[in-house]
């Protein structure tokens, strides 16, 4: 796996973040399935990041992540893609696979909670 590719759980919002590079301004967006956004690089379409929302209601107990996404070497869904991406395309499925290895962290926000906290209405 590319040591340069970052797979990160935001467990609070429940989004897997696969990155090469943090989000800056100018950078354009795509989403490429439903709950499944890109970041683009704004001068050559190609893909640095990517959004996974509700992450954890889409993995199967270890089982490798497998989007309807289509992905070869150098391409996702008809983007080009940068080389860190490569290890998302396996050779048995034409689809967007996180691989079972992957170093995910997970990302906790100090004193944001996964539980909604109790609304008291004011009188």
């Amino acid at each position: 796996m590319a040591a340069t590719l970052r797979f990160e759980h935001d467990v609070v919002g429940d989004i897997l973040y696969i990155e090469k590079c943090r989000p800056y301004l100018g950078q354009d967006s795509d989403d490429i399935e439903d709950f499944v956004i890109a970041r683009l690089n704004p001068n050559n379409d190609e893909v640095e990041s990517m959004e996974i929302l509700f992450y954890s209601t889409r993995i199967i107990s270890r089982q490798p992540l497998r989007l309807n996404i289509p992905v070869a070497k150098g391409a996702i869904n008809g983007h080009p893609a940068a080389a860190e991406f490569d290890c998302l395309a396996q050779s048995v499925s034409p689809w967007l696979t996180v691989p079972p290895d992957a170093e995910i962290v997970e990302l906790y926000i100090p004193g944001a909670s996964a539980e909604p906290a109790a609304v008291t209405p004011s009188v």
